[in-house]
């Protein structure tokens, strides 16, 4: 246990954490709370992420590297080459 006391996250109450990462009293309420809300935030960023590849289009690594093998450049040479 640490000695710092903290404040719960979710209802404000204060506690002494048994982990050097624990956020919550440890209420069933605020431990499920907590939780969701993390799912949230990691189901937003998963939705920006796969925004971000859409927009990609064909200027991912991978697609530059496929265009290179077709033209027998390296990567490096055909980024050298065509300015990507």
């Amino acid at each position: 246990m640490y000695d710092e006391i903290r404040h719960c996250i979710s209802c404000g109450k204060e506690f002494k954490p048994y982990r050097h990462d624990q956020a919550t009293c440890g209420d069933k309420k605020c431990v499920k709370k907590s939780v969701l809300v993390r799912c949230k935030k990691y189901r937003q960023e998963s939705k920006i992420r796969t925004e971000m590849k859409k927009r990609k289009g064909n200027n991912s690594v991978m697609d530059i590297a496929n265009r290179a093998r077709e033209e027998g450049l390296s990567y490096g040479q055909y980024v050298a080459k065509y300015g990507l």
